[in-house]
């Protein structure tokens, strides 16, 4: 009997022992995940990691991170990368989107993840569409030394001309003026283009007569106007008056081509972000 004594306490003895106590090496933490945030502006989505460090992955046991990694606050716009690799659209009215964020505790050697749910709505605004015209810009050609073909675009009456609105003029002249000969446009294109100096996508004819008019020539065809547009087949803000001229003294003495490139804005941009 004894002998079974001293064997239960030599039991408890070792129990004891391995116990966690105040000089034993016992973990001290236990493994919490930081309180990571977002937020949703008109720039993007600003994600909160604090006392952590954060990445965007694809999938928990992707190896990879997408971005970098930070701490404390960072800005995903919305051209980043980001929002291919790592942050998926889901749904676009309203506007969803989910992402994975990894985060590290480097101070209690944990990690762990976060899926991130975004639900934004849009709300619709009216908006006028502008032309990128703001000012007269003067075109010189030279012509045997002894005159000047001038010629002026802009928009008629403003200084911000709006698509489908306001009035568009393209004129030329002759300085100084010369007796018995005069200086007509023959006929005009709005061109599209695939960026600034880019391509040629699309040619609009500007035509002036028939049941297709687009335009309008004075008398002595010295000056057209026509009313800016969008192109919904190329959807290229990029655009170009393309005219051509002649110098008339009985018969054309000279001709020549005039452009003008300018940009107008996507009428399609129609909202303003906000996080429910």
């Amino acid at each position: 009997m004894e002998r079974c004594c001293r064997l239960v306490y030599i039991l408890i003895m070792l129990v004891t022992i391995h116990g966690c106590c105040p000089t034993c090496s016992c973990p001290r933490y236990t493994c919490r995940p930081p309180q990571i945030s977002a937020n949703i502006s008109a720039n993007g989505v600003s994600i909160s990691c604090p006392d952590s460090t954060c990445a965007c992955v694809a999938d928990e046991l992707d190896t990879c991170t997408y971005g970098g990694t930070w701490s404390g606050e960072t800005l995903i716009e919305w051209s980043d990368a980001r929002w291919v690799r790592c942050i998926r659209i889901t749904h676009h009215d309203p506007l969803q989107a989910s992402g994975i964020i990894r985060w590290w505790d480097e101070t209690n050697r944990c990690m762990g993840h976060m899926i991130l749910n975004i639900d934004t709505h849009l709300l619709p605004v009216q908006r006028d569409v502008y032309v990128d015209f703001e000012k007269t810009v003067w075109h010189k050609v030279n012509f045997h030394h002894e005159f000047i073909v001038k010629s002026t675009s802009g928009c008629e009456d403003c200084t911000r001309p709006i698509v489908g609105v306001s009035i568009m003029f393209f004129k030329v002249e002759m300085d100084p003026p010369v007796t018995g000969a005069s200086v007509q446009i023959r006929n005009c294109s709005v061109l599209t283009l695939a960026g600034i100096n880019g391509i040629v996508e699309s040619v609009f004819p500007i035509i002036t007569d028939g049941p297709h008019q687009n335009g309008q020539l004075n008398t002595n065809r010295s000056r057209l106007t026509y009313t800016p547009f969008w192109d919904d087949v190329t959807n290229s803000p990029f655009q170009q008056i393309k005219c051509s001229w002649a110098v008339f003294n009985g018969t054309i003495v000279n001709s020549g081509i005039i452009e003008r490139d300018y940009m107008i804005a996507d009428p399609i941009e129609n909202g303003i972000l906000i996080h429910i």
